[in-house]
């Protein structure tokens, strides 16, 4: 098929298994609340510029793995939406609102423009195995109660870590950075986050949507 393929996986899916087991392995939420999961969505992008974008990744993947000898890593982001994108079997339909910045991800990818340059790591992609950080990043526009989060593939590499701000990119060698968790060693952060300064380093391809269920004494880990 042609253009941006949204499958709505089925529970007994390999792929569903793996964003589940993935989204429930980090999840402590502050408020203790639990995930109650409605929809995964595999991401297919067959547009040109897609397939441009996943062929740019696999060539600049392929060289991180060789200088590294590192496996690829599934991290977490999330950011603004202003749709129902993925809320119901039906909403697969991607907006141009300019306040939504979720569509613009799902077709194009992450783009560096949109960096800010105010970042703690200065301006690159941030994501995190922490499915509970990414969803701190959720901001909905639309008035949806269901909320959303990407899970993308990374090419990390060589890491260069770091526990205090530092808005320049790795140094020669090193391919992303780390933010460190240690906060005897300084470190400005509570969960982990890794951050990459190139577009062909991170590919989105499942859309998690998932509701918070009400403030609990003790985490739920096992979703609907």
């Amino acid at each position: 098929m042609t253009g941006i393929v949204m499958e709505d996986l089925h529970h007994d899916d390999h792929r569903y298994k793996m964003a589940k087991k993935l989204m429930f392995a980090h999840w402590h939420h502050p408020q203790h609340r639990k995930v109650i999961l409605k929809h995964i969505w595999f991401i297919t992008n067959n547009t040109p510029g897609g397939q441009l974008h996943g062929a740019r990744y696999n060539a600049y993947t392929n060289l991180v793995a060789m200088a590294s000898g590192k496996p690829n890593e599934y991290l977490f982001h999330s950011t603004q939406r202003a749709c129902p994108i993925g809320n119901h079997h039906n909403n697969t339909h991607l907006r141009n609102k300019s306040d939504c910045y979720m569509c613009p991800i799902i077709k194009n990818s992450f783009s560096l423009k949109h960096a800010k340059a105010t970042g703690l790591f200065g301006p690159g992609i941030y994501a995190t195995d922490h499915a509970a950080k990414a969803d701190g990043y959720y901001k909905d526009t639309h008035g949806n109660r269901t909320r959303c989060v990407l899970l993308s593939i990374v090419a990390a590499g060589n890491t260069e870590y770091r526990y205090g701000s530092n808005p320049l990119p790795p140094s020669l060698g090193f391919h992303s950075v780390p933010g460190g968790t240690v906060l005897g060693n300084g470190s400005l952060l509570k969960y982990p986050e890794t951050v990459v300064y190139r577009e062909d380093a991170i590919c989105p391809f499942i859309l998690i949507v998932y509701d918070l269920g009400a403030p609990d004494s003790v985490y739920h880990l096992h979703g609907h």
